[in-house]
């Protein structure tokens, strides 16, 4: 026994029901290292009972509910005697009771040993004593807190001073426990220690240099930013299961090396941020945290970041309003990420937009009926987890991304659980999905619906897809009639309504074109401005009536102004333009009808427009004046000119001296009403 190395005395490997360790009791075995008494229902340790195992490493009196921390002083200070490096003093409080308190009596030995990793879980710890930290020696790496009952406190500050600490799991702080399943649940715990006075931290200690001071973390989220400091070598944090119900305001950290979080099964609702200065973390766990809002530059200062779990949240609405892709615009070299259980009903196009190293994407469970994200800058892609979705087919944009991923690599798809549809319309997609049924995890076990809702597996794929060619063969060739037949009637219809509308539509277009031109105006009886009494329309083989009869009578006799196109129209305008422009700019439009008026294409224009202008214009207002110059054969007049001559005034031209004068009368009657 003088050589034995290793003692486990635990209640898992016997019946231990040792109640005290006391002086002398390992003298005999003085060279153990390994010593473990875990639930051996001890009671008390005297000093010096542990000093004598010179060699001893690893010590472990966990589960010993009735010990507390009232004999940590004699167990620490037998410590520093021996050569320990794992200390394990978890649950050496009972399960119910008032929050415990750490004092630096407890803890000060500690500071002369070479301890490495230090179990303090289930001890109903509220708070440490000021200071505590400051005796934990520097060779400490590792921490747990798990199960405690952390409150706020100075203490929280200290922690920075742990410069050789790599990883601290304060989990499961706040966690329920099932009376059922503790013997000890009606005992009644006598062993709460208030806190001392003595050796109290103040907040205007030198030690708070660049440290934020309570006041400021308690106004955190009310716009303040605040410095953590963290322990110099701190490379993962874990507080999973904490039910820690915060906002994530803006963080900013002060020099770290800080490399994984893991803070899932918590209340962090929301995630504004942004988090600053975490330059070199790498994995972040925030899953199952009930958030309904993350801020696009929450992740921003997170360049290093490759593992980004996120699962069963409330990130759908979020992200579906992310259309420029900001949320991980910064996290380049993500090649995993996890938004499975986010009730996500669509992924916009640009979201993954600069994640072309990604690897493994997540986004199962979910309510997405079509995968509109782009895929195809993945080229490291090799699982894509779109199972539990409500997906119908994989669109074209999907089969040509995945296509390029694949020429490349060994992608694998999860689209089990989906709601597949085997139809002519989505005909490409099952056809595309049975050529590459490699790239599909547990294909066989897929299936799709028909048209009559019957739902078929992909075990059988083949004959499915038989069937479907031939049913939608014919139903495409109907198809195409049908829409054949559809695109010609909409084509008679709209060319009908183009030419049963022509005039109307050529005028209101000249109409709009011309209707900032400036133009000097007259004013009628009506007190509507006008630039010309009368638009002469008339063939060009009556110009001599025009120049030598109509022009003199009206113009110099009578002093009407007068729209002659050959004398009035603008130069450079187009001819149609120029017409509308002087029929709208007339009171009146005098048509000097003949053989040849209703032979030229630009009188006939005319004719047209000066009747749309009555009927669009004039709100019905007498427009037209016909002038029958020459008598005209009613074969040769066109049956809308017809109507116009048969619904209008006119008066012929008398073509003799007498007639002329009561003619011209007429005329001028006609310009001024």
């Amino acid at each position: 026994m003088s050589n034995l190395k290793t003692l486990d005395l635990s209640s898992l490997t016997g019946n231990c029901k040792i109640k005290s360790l006391t002086r002398g009791m390992f003298a005999n075995v003085a060279v153990i290292q390994y010593l473990n008494m875990s639930f051996c229902k001890l009671t008390r340790i005297d000093t010096g009972a542990i000093s004598v195992l010179h060699r001893l490493m690893y010590l472990n009196i966990s589960h010993n509910v009735y010990l507390s921390f009232s004999v940590l002083s004699n167990l620490t200070s037998d410590l520093r005697f021996t050569d320990i490096r794992t200390l394990d003093i978890s649950k050496i409080h009972c399960t119910y009771g008032v929050g415990t308190y750490l004092l630096v009596e407890d803890m000060k030995y500690l500071n002369d040993t070479k301890l490495e990793k230090l179990y303090i879980n289930s001890n109903r710890i509220s708070m440490l004593q000021s200071d505590t930290f400051n005796y934990l020696p520097p060779t400490v790496w590792y921490i747990s807190t798990r199960d405690n009952l952390f409150t706020m406190g100075i203490y929280v500050l200290q922690i920075s001073v742990l410069n050789h600490l790599r990883e601290l799991d304060v989990s499961d702080s706040f966690t329920t426990h099932n009376p059922d399943e503790d013997t000890n649940r009606f005992h009644s715990c006598q062993d709460w220690r208030g806190p001392q006075k003595h050796g109290t931290f103040l907040e205007n200690d030198a030690r708070l240099t660049n440290m934020v001071t309570l006041k400021r973390l308690g106004n955190a989220g009310k716009g303040l930013t605040f410095i953590v400091n963290l322990p110099r070598s701190l490379e993962t944090v874990s507080m999973k299961a904490c039910h820690y119900q915060y906002v994530i305001s803006r963080l900013h950290f002060a020099e770290n090396n800080l490399t994984h979080i893991f803070a899932q099964n918590n209340i962090f609702v929301e995630w504004r941020g942004p988090i600053i200065n975490l330059t070199k973390l790498e994995y972040v766990d925030l899953s199952n945290n009930f958030c309904s809002y993350v801020a696009n530059d929450f992740f921003r200062y997170v360049p290093s970041l490759k593992t980004l779990i996120l699962h069963t949240n409330l990130l759908g609405f979020m992200i579906n309003r992310d259309r420029k892709g900001e949320t991980f615009q910064n996290n380049t070299r993500i090649t995993k990420l996890d938004i499975s259980l986010n009730r996500i009903d669509s992924l916009p196009r640009k979201i993954f937009h600069t994640l072309s190293s990604m690897q493994d994407l997540n986004v199962s469970f979910n309510l997405m009926n079509s995968l509109q994200a782009d895929i195809g800058h993945m080229m490291n892609l090799t699982y894509l987890d779109l199972s539990h979705n409500q997906l119908s087919e994989l669109t074209n944009q999907n089969r040509r991304d995945i296509d390029m991923i694949t020429k490349t690599g060994n992608l694998t798809i999860d689209l089990s659980n989906n709601r597949l549809v085997c139809s002519c319309l989505t005909l490409p997609s099952i056809r595309w999905i049975n050529l590459n049924q490699r790239v599909f995890k547990r294909f066989e076990t897929y299936s799709c619906s028909l048209d009559n809702e019957t739902r078929v597996l992909f075990s059988d794929l083949d004959t499915t897809l038989r069937q479907l060619e031939k049913d939608c063969t014919s139903y495409i060739g109907l198809i195409g009639g049908v829409l054949s037949a559809i695109v010609f009637c909409i084509a008679i219809l709209v060319f009908g309504l183009v030419f049963r509308y022509r005039w109307k539509l050529r005028y209101l277009y000249y109409i709009t074109k011309n209707r900032y031109r400036g133009y000097a105006r007259v004013r009628d009886d009506q007190n509507h401005e006008f630039q010309f009494d009368a638009f002469i329309s008339y063939a060009e083989e009556e110009s001599g009536f025009i120049k030598n009869d109509l022009i003199t009578n009206l113009e110099e006799n009578r002093h009407f102004r007068l729209c002659v196109h050959g004398r009035d129209f603008i130069p450079g305008m187009d001819i149609a333009a120029n017409i509308t422009n002087a029929i709208h700019s007339s009171r009146k439009t005098v048509v000097i009808m003949s053989e040849n008026f209703i032979g030229s294409y630009w009188c006939m224009y005319e004719l047209n427009m000066a009747r749309m202008e009555s009927i669009y214009s004039r709100e019905g207002a007498t427009v037209l004046f016909l002038v029958m110059y020459n008598p005209v054969p009613a074969a040769v007049i066109p049956l809308h000119v017809m109507d116009i001559i048969r619904s209008k005034s006119y008066i012929e031209y008398p073509h003799d001296p007498q007639g002329n004068v009561i003619f011209w009368e007429k005329i001028a009657e006609s310009i001024e009403m």
